[in-house]
C-alpha cells in the first residue's frame, strides 16, 4: 500500500498524518504497470511523504465505494497504527471522502481532505443525458460486465454517474454535512478550449453549454469546496485537463509542472500541523 522504491531527499513534505490518496471513475491506483497519479506520488515521497492508496472499485456507487474505502482506512490505521490521515482525492474520489467522513465516521481518522476537480455540485450535463433513457439504458450493461471482468466488485454505470448530475449532488450536500473537526480543501482545473486535450473533446463543448467553464469534465464551479486554492492553469492555449490533473502523461504542460501543485499544498499541510 506504501512505495517506498527511494530514500526521501528531504522532509519538505514529511506531514505530521500520512496520505490517503482515493482516486477517481475508471481506474484503480494500485497498478503495477500504470500509476494513476502519474509523477506524484512518487514526488510527494521523495519529499518524505508517506502515502497508502484506495484501491476500491472503478465504476461503483458512492456507497459501495465508500464502503470499500473505509475497510481499507480502518485496516491502515490499525496495522500502522496512526492516529489520522490527511486525504487528497480526485473527481468522484472526493465525493466518496466526504460521504465516508461525514456518513460512515471516518472523521476521527481524518485531519484534512483535498479534492482536486471532484464535482461537489454536479454536472448539469449528466442531469441532460440522463432524460434521454435509452442512452444510458443502452450503456449500461455493457459497461458494467466489463468493468466486473476488469475486477470491480459491483459495477453499477448507470446510477454511478446519475449519483454525479447536479440534482442529485444537491440532494447529496443536504444529507452529507461537513464535519467541524475536519479542514475541507479543494482545487479546480480549467482547459482553455476542446482542442487541450482529445480525451475530452466531445465532452468540452457539452459540458461548457450546461455548465460553463470546467477541465473538459468537472465544472469550475462545482469543484468549489471549503476552503478554495484555486483553479489549476497553464500559460499558452492548452490549459489543464482532467486528466492532467493526476499527471496522465508524465510530463509538464508548458510552464506547469502538476507535482509542484501537490507539493506545495502537502507542505501546507505539514506547516499547519497535519
Amino acid at each position: 500500500m506504501t512505495k517506498t522504491n527511494f530514500e526521501p531527499v528531504d522532509g519538505l513534505c514529511l506531514t505530521r498524518y500520512p496520505l490517503f490518496f482515493i482516486h477517481g471513475i475508471g481506474f484503480k491506483d494500485n497498478s503495477t504497470y500504470y500509476s494513476y497519479w502519474g509523477r506524484i506520488t512518487d514526488c510527494l515521497q521523495n519529499h518524505g511523504a508517506k502515502v497508502f492508496f484506495s484501491n476500491h472499485d472503478r465504476i461503483g456507487t458512492i456507497h459501495d465505494n465508500a464502503v470499500k474505502i473505509k475497510e481499507k482506512l480502518d485496516y491502515i490505521i490499525k496495522t500502522e497504527h496512526l492516529e489520522k490521515v490527511n486525504i487528497i482525492a480526485h473527481s468522484k474520489g472526493g465525493i466518496e471522502a466526504r460521504y465516508l467522513i461525514s456518513t460512515l465516521g471516518a472523521a476521527k481518522y481524518t485531519a484534512s481532505l483535498t479534492t482536486f476537480a471532484s464535482p461537489h455540485h454536479g454536472i448539469k450535463a449528466i442531469d441532460a443525458a440522463c432524460r434521454i433513457p435509452l442512452l444510458m439504458s443502452a450503456f449500461n450493461p455493457f459497461v458494467n460486465v466489463c468493468f466486473k471482468l476488469w475486477g470491480d466488485k459491483n459495477p453499477q454505470f448507470k446510477k454511478t454517474v446519475k449519483e454525479l448530475g447536479a440534482e442529485d449532488m444537491e440532494k447529496f450536500n443536504a444529507e452529507n454535512k461537513d464535519n467541524p473537526h475536519v479542514l475541507y480543501f479543494s482545487y479546480a482545473a480549467k482547459m482553455k478550449n476542446a482542442l487541450s486535450d482529445l480525451i475530452f473533446l466531445l465532452s468540452y463543448p457539452i459540458v461548457k453549454f450546461t455548465d460553463g467553464n470546467s477541465d473538459g469534465l468537472i465544472p469550475v464551479e462545482s469543484a468549489k469546496w471549503g476552503i478554495f486554492k484555486g483553479i489549476i492553469e497553464s500559460e499558452g492555449g492548452r490549459g489543464v485537463s482532467h486528466s492532467d490533473v493526476v499527471d496522465i502523461r508524465r510530463s509538464p504542460i508548458g510552464n506547469l509542472d502538476i507535482t509542484d501543485i501537490y507539493v506545495e499544498h502537502v507542505h501546507e499541510l505539514k506547516e499547519l500541523g497535519f
